[in-house]
């Protein structure tokens, strides 16, 4: 088997899983405000005084987060490109959510480590096709 081969078998693999979708699976979605933004890529941008700007990938603002958890959640649940955000109203809501889609995130990515180098022992290509597995499964890891 190739690299190509096994970012290919990989991708079909995973997304004949249940493929958890964010806030839905991860945030108590009860108490919460609608963040619009627009239907484009999103990212982090840099931190300004403790709060973390929001923009789009040609560097347009669209928001100011309030912190670095606000930032990383709104930059995840934008991974559809849908135009709107839920966000719960709680920080403690908002932290917990992030930290487990990340532990979830984290378990994808310890999946294909470990399945490339039963496959590819001694191949410096690790990062590189963990980032290429990533980048097409539309995921992020902030």
């Amino acid at each position: 088997m190739i690299i190509k081969e096994f970012v290919s078998l990989y991708i079909n693999n995973f997304s004949e899983k249940e493929i958890k979708n964010f806030p839905d699976d991860f945030a108590d979605l009860t108490d919460t405000k609608l963040l619009d933004l627009p239907n484009k890529t999103i990212v982090m941008g840099n931190e300004f005084f403790g709060q973390f700007e929001i923009t789009t990938t040609d560097g347009t603002s669209v928001h100011q987060a309030a912190d670095i958890n606000e930032a990383k959640y709104i930059v995840y649940a934008s991974r559809f490109r849908s135009g709107k955000v839920v966000i719960p109203n709680k920080r403690s809501g908002i932290k917990e959510a992030v930290e487990k889609y990340e532990d979830h995130l984290d378990s994808i990515l310890h999946d294909i480590e470990g399945n490339f180098l039963n496959e590819f022992p001694n191949s410096p290509e690790l990062n590189q096709t963990t980032n290429e597995i990533f980048l097409k499964l539309g995921l992020v890891r902030l």
